[in-house]
């Protein structure tokens, strides 16, 4: 079923419409490949932009860093996956369409696994010295990216249609309520973040002025 997500994803969502692979650990399983993929990535591009360098001095190793981060990009992976099924599930269910939580996870699953592997691939040709040759790294990091996102945001249409039995309008309303969910989400805790970091670089009150 992976492979067919990228050479026929409308037939990787038709054998889960069918019932045959709609299990709840075919799904689960997918998502914790794809929570693995990104994590790898993550690993990847930590340690060619430095960002792993700060954990790796607290503490005293890269490897040990490298895996903080690999945990720990798993495991918001896993648990963002858990959620926006749930929210997949009711913006579905609220416009009319028919399933359960089950049928959200198998949209998030089969729609998120290709952007995973794009972003596995661009982590891995991206700032490498091999592939620098004219720009062919970065090149082949953006198109895999703009590749796998164009897939994700198509197979998230296909399949919340045809597994939640909803007509294209209305699918279209659940997909972009989706994806206005998620910039929220995103844009407030990046708001969040950089508040934080704010506080932690602000001097103390009493020593200013």
């Amino acid at each position: 079923m992976l492979g067919k997500l990228f050479s026929d994803p409308a037939a990787a969502v038709l054998q889960v419409t069918k019932g045959k692979k709609k299990t709840t650990s075919r799904a689960m399983t997918i998502l914790l490949i794809t929570s693995f993929l990104v994590a790898l990535a993550a690993c990847i591009a930590s340690t060619k932009l430095g960002v792993a360098a700060v954990p790796a001095l607290m503490l005293g190793s890269l490897p040990a860093a490298l895996a903080l981060i690999g945990f720990v990009v798993f495991l918001l992976v896993l648990i963002s996956g858990l959620f926006f099924a749930w929210l997949i599930k009711i913006a579905a269910t609220t416009l009319g369409g028919k399933g359960k939580y089950l049928d959200g996870l198998f949209v998030i699953s089969l729609s998120t696994f290709a952007p995973a592997v794009g972003l596995l691939i661009a982590s891995v040709f991206f700032e490498t010295a091999a592939f620098n040759l004219y720009g062919i790294g970065t090149a082949v990091s953006v198109l895999s990216i703009v590749v796998t996102v164009v897939l994700m945001f198509a197979t998230m249409y296909r399949s919340a249609k045809e597994i939640f039995a909803m007509d294209m309008i209305t699918t279209y309303v659940m997909v972009s309520i989706i994806i206005i969910a998620v910039t929220v989400i995103y844009l407030l805790s990046f708001a969040g973040i950089l508040s934080q970091m704010g506080i932690m670089l602000s001097p103390p009150t009493g020593l200013v002025g």
